[in-house]
């Protein structure tokens, strides 16, 4: 499901400073 990928890349991106 490339569509989850990308949401999911987006959302480590938006969340990155968050996930240590």
């Amino acid at each position: 499901m490339p569509v989850y990928s990308a949401i999911r890349k987006t959302y480590r991106t938006s969340t990155s400073t968050q996930i240590t």
